[in-house]
């Protein structure tokens, strides 16, 4: 009898350590995969930091690789800004000060509709999310 319950709690830990073998195994593999995916949204927010700058000295540098800039580059590079959306409040202010430090100047005409279509499209979007943040469902029916 004592032999049987011996091998009973023998088998009975032997599932134990298995389970726990298991459970750490899947706990070291989930903070490897959040580690990894932690780690690749911090270089992809800094590509993203780096490359707004980037756009933002070459707009009111009008200067890409030691060359000047074309218009239509610049027009380009306004509306590429829409793309960068934890920016938009500064976008909004940097493009309103552009706006009207290029007004008088009658070959920005083309740049100046677009940063106004741009301008349009970021206060748009900022509103229609703050819509969504408070929008109830009597609002929707």
């Amino acid at each position: 009898m004592n032999l049987i319950v011996d091998e009973k709690f023998w088998t009975i830990i032997a599932g134990v350590v298995a389970l726990v073998t298991f459970l750490g195994s899947l706990v070291s593999l989930a903070f490897t995969a959040w580690r990894y995916t932690q780690t690749r949204r911090v270089e992809q927010e800094q590509l993203r930091f780096e490359n707004y700058h980037r756009l933002i000295g070459e707009l009111v540098g009008g200067v890409r690789e030691n060359m000047n800039m074309k218009l239509d580059s610049q027009i380009a590079i306004v509306y590429e800004l829409r793309n960068f959306f934890q920016y938009t409040p500064v976008t909004i202010r940097i493009l309103t000060s552009l706006y009207e430090e290029w007004l008088p100047v009658e070959r920005n005409k083309r740049l100046l509709e677009e940063m106004n279509l741009t301008l349009e499209f970021l206060i748009q979007s900022r509103r229609s999310w703050i819509k969504k943040l408070f929008l109830t469902k009597k609002d929707i029916f």
